[in-house]
Formats: structure tokens, C-alpha cells, sequence
């Protein structure tokens, strides 16, 4: 992993007084109902079906999406109970479920509030959000791109626990560009 990407570790507090507004348009989405397999070792839901996103005019393929508790992100200070991520590559052999993505990653995160509504974690629509946070960042592994919804969305909590990792310590923000895109 380059010296950057360590600069440029993931998470962070993301905070709206250092973003730059932006006009760019935001992912297109092709395919919102995921059908998925979970995988309880590595506590994802790998996705079974083609679903696809372009951002600035790249292809990503939906490989999987996974839980946090509690979020990992932190917007304005303050923590949420969960969080979700959408895990794209792209390569579309990627999805074949091999473990770590050997493409370029983008990860689009929700915030989730509590809801008292329990639902079923597999086969999620997929939630994209109209306002949102661009940013780059890395995992332990892989220089990642995220969008980071700007609302939270509603999970039942409870439920999620069940599937969620753990969330990663946060990092300094260290001067990184992070974008703002109010559609």
C-alpha cells in the first residue's frame, strides 16, 4: 500500500465546513433488488445478480454489501447506530465471491438510524443516496472511492447486530478534497 493511501486511511468525521460543493452528477444505478448469498464467515452478502452503477463514467459491479455497528463514518461529530456498505469493483470477475477485490472499489455507505421495523438483510433494494459526500479514502487493504449518504436511512438495528462487523477506529481527515453533491 502506497504512503498515500495511509494518509488517506478510512473512516473519518466528515464535517460540511471542509467540503467543496459540487455539480458533478451522482451514480446511475442499473438493478436495485439484490439477490444475495450470506456469508457467515466473512459477514457479508455477496451479491448473486448483475447489478451495476457508472460514476463518472466508469462501470461498477455490486459485488457485496456488509454492516457495521456502530457506524464507522461520523458526520458533523456525531456517530450513528449502524452502518451499511455497497462494495463495488470494477471488474466484473470480481464477483465471483474470491475474497478481496482485485479492481478499483467504490464503497457507498448509509448512515442507519433505529427503526423498530424488523425486515429480512438478504436481498436489500438498493438505496442510493440523492445527497451525499464524496471522498477518498482506504481500507486496511485497497485505496477505496466512497459516497457517503448525507440522511441516514431506516434499519432495525437489533436485527443487524446479528450480521455486523465491527467498526474501524477513525481517522484524520489530513486535508483530503471531500466533495458535497446536493442533486
Amino acid at each position: 500500500m502506497s504512503t498515500q493511501n495511509l494518509f488517506y486511511q478510512s473512516p473519518i468525521d466528515i464535517r460540511s465546513s471542509q467540503s467543496i460543493v459540487s455539480n458533478s452528477r451522482g451514480p446511475c444505478l442499473s438493478g436495485t433488488k439484490t439477490k444475495t448469498k450470506y456469508n457467515p464467515e466473512r459477514r457479508i452478502f455477496e451479491v448473486l445478480n448483475n447489478i451495476v452503477t457508472y460514476l463518472h463514467d466508469v462501470k461498477f459491479y455490486l459485488i457485496e454489501y456488509h454492516f457495521h455497528v456502530p457506524s464507522e463514518f461520523y458526520l458533523e461529530g456525531k456517530s450513528y447506530p449502524s452502518e451499511l456498505h455497497y462494495v463495488f469493483s470494477d471488474l466484473e470477475s470480481d464477483r465471483a465471491g474470491q475474497g478481496i477485490p482485485k479492481g478499483n472499489i467504490l464503497i457507498i455507505a448509509r448512515l442507519i438510524e433505529n427503526s423498530p421495523v424488523k425486515e429480512s438483510l438478504e436481498n436489500l433494494n438498493v438505496f442510493l443516496p440523492s445527497q451525499y459526500y464524496e471522498l477518498d479514502g482506504a481500507t486496511e487493504l485497497a485505496p477505496v472511492r466512497w459516497i457517503v449518504g448525507r440522511s441516514p436511512i431506516a434499519m432495525n438495528v437489533e436485527t443487524i447486530q446479528k450480521v455486523a462487523k465491527p467498526a474501524r477506529s477513525l481517522y484524520p481527515a489530513n486535508n483530503r478534497i471531500i466533495l458535497l453533491t446536493t442533486q
